[in-house]
This record gives structure tokens, sequence and C-alpha cells, in this order.
């Protein structure tokens, strides 16, 4: 086996900050022992393996690691399948990415994507089950949260850009709405999806933030294709008023 396959995720983060924490390298990759044996005869064999690995670990282009076969921190079989709640996280999360250290921020959007896939009840990131959790992944082999991360990663866009493409071809042109400063009401977005779950499916404000983001987006587009519709129709209606004003 590759010794690389054996550093975990959380071992990354001293090696990013360029400060690598060779005694956890040495003993918990390489099997060191910090008894009177080891250290007479084994310290600078492993302190010198633990060197070379950091160095070939620094070679890796993190971007490049895809899906490990193996990994046993089981992904979403689609991103839009994670909760709404899950999804709002997700998207804060990347919008503030500069704030965070790259390691805690991938680990971070690992265990939201991938909780409910490994956990049983609702998802919430406040509760102590999560942070179990991303003790978990931070314990897990270093190849296998980069390439859940790079999937992710990766993933969120794809939806990003499918969903904007959908609403985009049901978008109802209003000059008066935007002079106005409609689009103030962005800012509610969120608060709007979560009200009109809880009317439309008749469920409380806990199961609405429990529905799949897939959910909330299928029924925001059915009420953005419905208002599309009745938009054609005004101006079918108006069109052919027109049409026959002018032949009369």
């Amino acid at each position: 086996m590759d010794m690389i396959e054996k550093v975990k995720f959380k071992h990354l983060a001293s090696i990013v900050d360029g400060k690598p924490d060779m005694p956890a390298i040495m003993t918990e990759v390489f099997g060191y022992k910090n008894n009177w044996l080891g250290k007479r005869l084994l310290f600078v064999r492993k302190f010198k393996q633990a060197h070379n690995l950091i160095k070939k670990i620094e070679k890796v282009d993190p971007t490049k690691i895809g899906l490990q076969v193996g990994c046993k921190i089981k992904k979403p079989s689609h991103i839009d399948n994670i909760t709404f709640r899950a999804m709002m996280e997700i998207q804060a999360l990347l919008n503030s990415k500069k704030d965070k250290p790259i390691i805690e921020l991938m680990a971070e959007l690992v265990c939201i994507a991938c909780y409910s896939e490994n956990n049983n009840g609702p998802y919430d990131s406040t509760k102590p089950k999560f942070q179990r959790f991303k003790q978990r992944v931070m314990n897990s082999p270093m190849l296998d949260i980069l390439g859940l991360y790079n999937w992710i990663d990766n993933a969120v866009e794809q939806s990003r850009l499918s969903w904007e493409k959908r609403f985009f071809s049901v978008e109802v042109d209003d000059p008066d709405y935007a002079q106005a400063g409609g689009d103030r009401m962005n800012q509610f977005n969120v608060i709007t999806t979560i009200k009109a779950l809880c009317q439309d499916f008749n469920c409380s404000y806990d199961e609405a933030w429990q529905m799949s983001y897939a959910i909330s987006q299928t029924n925001s587009y059915s009420k953005a294709t419905a208002a599309h519709i009745q938009d054609q129709m005004r101006q079918l209606k108006e069109s052919a008023m027109r049409r026959d004003r002018g032949q009369q």
C-alpha cells in the first residue's frame, strides 16, 4: 500500500500550514512508538519516512483527486437530494470561503453534504451528532475526503447552473417591477421558499427545512412556470385585442 493512502485528512491541516505534525504522522501513519526501543532504534528511520511522505504530499494536486474506491463516507446520489437546510448552509459556506482555513472549509462542506447519507434523523449542524460526524471525516483518509470535496464542489456548481437555466427560461420580464427595485426582494428568497413549502405541502417550519433541495426548487420552478404561462396568455390576449381593434 502507498503510505499516502494512510494519511488522514486531519494531518493535511498542519502540512498546508507549513508546519507538519511530524509526531502524529510518525505514530499514526508509520506506527512509530515513542518508547525506549523506538527512540533508540527507529526514530531516525521513521522521521525520514515521515519527511519523505510529507514532500510527496506537497506535490499532490488536490483538485485532481477523484472519488476513491472503498471510501466509507457515503455521498448523496445527487447533490439536490440533500435537505433544503443543508444546501442553504453549503451556499453560505461557499460564499464566505475566504473566511475559513481551507481544510476546515473542506471538512465542513463534506459533513454538510454527506451527513444525511451517513446518519439517521433530521439534518441539524448545531447538534453534537454533527460534530461527531465531523471528527469521523477528519479521521478519514486524506484522499477520500479530497475526492468527496471535489465531487461536492463540482456538483453544487452544476446544480446552480442547471436551476439558473430552468428559471431563466420562465423568467417574466417586468420593467416596472425592476425599476421599482424589485430585486431587493431577493434577500428574502429563503424565507419565502420556506413559507411556500409550509403552505403548499401543509407542513411545519421544521419539516420544510428537512425537505430535499430538489423538492423546494421544483416547487418554486412550478410556480415560476405558471406565472410565465399566465404572462404569455396575457400578451396573447392583448395582441388579439389590438389586432381586433385594428380590423374594426
